[in-house]
């Protein structure tokens, strides 16, 4: 993987979960911070076995796509990179609105959801 700027916001995604990283590239080695963990919001007064998870699927990644966005907004996104299986980063990018968008340097279509943080740092910033 090619050097991403200090300060990327890596977003690791899939269907149900999405972890937040930063790039720490203070000192001689990047390091990757976690810094949040996104998972679906309910709808109110819907239990989960009252719809199909396909439609769960698809509002997280709308609220992946609006936290983008709202990030970029306030300008905590300079960079972004995102790690996420070939199915969900499909549905993500027509999402993602245009000030996201250019923020994007780089994409990788792999299910990285279970990785650990480590692995993930090999992999992305080493």
């Amino acid at each position: 993987m090619s050097k991403l700027p200090d300060n990327t916001l890596i977003v690791v995604a899939d269907r149900t979960s999405a972890r937040l990283f930063r790039v720490n590239l203070a000192g001689e080695t990047a390091l990757l911070e976690q810094t949040e963990v996104l998972n679906p919001t309910p709808i109110e007064g819907v239990e989960d076995g009252d719809r199909p998870m396909t439609m769960d699927e698809a509002g997280f990644v709308r609220q992946i796509a609006e936290r983008l966005y709202q990030d970029a907004l306030r300008g905590d996104v300079e960079h972004l990179m995102l790690v996420a299986d070939p199915h969900t980063l499909g549905q993500l990018r027509p999402l993602l609105h245009k000030e996201v968008q250019k923020r994007v340097v780089a994409e990788l279509a792999k299910n990285h959801a279970n990785s650990s943080r480590d692995d993930l740092e090999k992999l992305l910033v080493s």
